[in-house]
């Protein structure tokens, strides 16, 4: 317990306090519990699987009984593996909640994987094991700097992350207020791996700016994005033609703040296929970059990727963090669904490898229907969640049915102000100023 050699798999824990001090051994590293002793192929698939633990954690014994019974099977080696080190942690620190795993594990040089877990406490409690005390972080950063033993390198680099690990924690519990707003669509693609491009300090949600505080769009506002833009000759609310305007400088503002050329700006598109709507009170319109350039590859340049007040999470990470700060509760019951059908599945398909008499094979594959049907349920709900996948591929495929380009805007935004004959000559006016500001 609490050891750390050169090689293998580890599951460490990050308890710290608003007063700078974080729960240590009595050694002064983190508390941490081996896993593995090697690199398994299936590491990062079954790191995804526990992202959905990390959502229920109570629920780790159950799960650790049921997956003991396939714990040979080499597709629930390291998942039962995994729940014993988590159920470890839990009885030496006395608590069930462990907080929130980090999106992506810690390397080090000698080929160690070290996952975190973060959470923030509020007070000090003491622990049931007396190998555990509370210390400052610089205590633990100058024993570890002074440690010259070739099996602390994993450590030192965990312990040097811990002022990122503790930023990162709380930056992504971070909430936007009530009200509508523009996000910025951009990625970033490697043979296996799609990454979204998400303000550091905020990374539950896209870069954006703010349209207003009501976070609800009329029917009739949603048809002028989605109407064609030389159809300036329909009669137009005020209300209307004020959102086209609002819509039109907010693109202007958000894509000028991300460094995007000025050539540019008018190719960009808004998403006009949905309002993405992460709560009651919070609602997003999409800004998609053109087609070409909505995805770079990786090693490609943008202005973005230097910018360091942005970081790049991978989509499904993204995903799962963004519905952890809006929707907690609903995927916290997800989580809890889909975790215990991937255990129960993994059972099935060892009991399908066991079977041997015809009887047995039937049961196995009446076992194994079930629960695939029930998975394909959660999914079928769940797919509705999915907006960005539909919303990257609409991109990238320049489906222009789903998109309005912001050049439509730019001249619905001066075409309807000139067109509509109820307005009057005051608002007419002020209206004319706003126009000339766009030209």
């Amino acid at each position: 317990m609490f050891a750390f050699t050169c090689r293998g798999v580890y599951f460490a824990l990050l308890f710290y306090s608003a007063e700078g001090i974080v729960l240590s051994t009595v050694d002064d590293q983190l508390p941490i519990v081996e896993v593995d002793d090697g690199y398994p192929s299936s590491l990062m698939a079954d790191f995804q699987w526990l992202l959905k633990v990390g959502c229920t954690w109570e629920d780790i014994q159950l799960l650790q009984k049921e997956s003991s019974k396939a714990s040979s099977s080499s597709s629930a080696h390291l998942r039962h593996k995994l729940m014993a080190a988590v159920d470890a942690m839990q009885s030496a620190v006395g608590l069930k909640d462990l907080g929130q795993l980090h999106y992506e594990p810690i390397r080090d040089t000698q080929n160690s994987v070290v996952i975190v877990t973060v959470s923030c406490v509020t007070e000090c409690h003491s622990c049931p094991s007396v190998s555990l005390r509370w210390a400052k972080i610089g205590k633990l950063t100058k024993k570890q700097l002074a440690n010259s033993e070739e099996s602390s390198v994993g450590m030192k680099q965990v312990v040097a992350a811990i002022p990122q690990l503790i930023a990162f924690n709380q930056n992504r519990q971070c909430n936007l207020s009530r009200g509508l707003y523009l996000g910025y669509l951009k990625l970033e693609a490697s043979v296996d791996l799609l990454q979204v491009v998400v303000p550091l300090d905020m990374p539950s949600v896209l870069p954006h700016v703010k349209l207003r505080d009501n976070p609800n769009v009329s029917k009739e506002e949603w048809l002028c994005l989605k109407s064609d833009e030389k159809q300036t000759d329909s009669k137009l609310s005020l209300a209307c033609v004020e959102f086209v305007q609002l819509l039109y400088s907010k693109a202007k503002e958000l894509t000028t703040k991300l460094g995007v050329s000025d050539d540019d700006i008018e190719k960009h598109h808004v998403y006009n296929a949905e309002v993405v709507e992460l709560s009651p009170a919070v609602a997003f319109i999409l800004l998609l970059p053109s087609s070409d350039k909505i995805c770079t590859v990786l090693g490609q340049s943008s202005p973005m990727k230097q910018d360091t007040s942005f970081t790049m999470l991978p989509l499904p990470l993204f995903e799962m963090i963004q519905w952890q700060t809006y929707q907690s509760e609903l995927i916290r019951l997800y989580c809890r669904a889909s975790a215990t059908l991937d255990i129960d599945q993994l059972l099935v398909q060892h009991c399908m490898r066991e079977a041997f008499s015809e009887d047995e094979i039937k049961t196995a594959r009446a076992r194994q229907e079930h629960i695939s049907f029930y998975l394909k349920c959660i999914e079928d709900v769940w797919r509705g969640m999915h907006w960005m996948a539909e919303a990257v591929q609409c991109g990238r495929d320049h489906q222009i049915s789903a998109l309005c380009s912001v050049a439509s805007l730019r001249e619905q935004a001066i075409a309807r102000v000139s067109c509509d004959g109820e307005l009057s000559h005051k608002t007419k006016r002020s209206h004319l100023h706003y126009t000339l500001s766009m030209l």
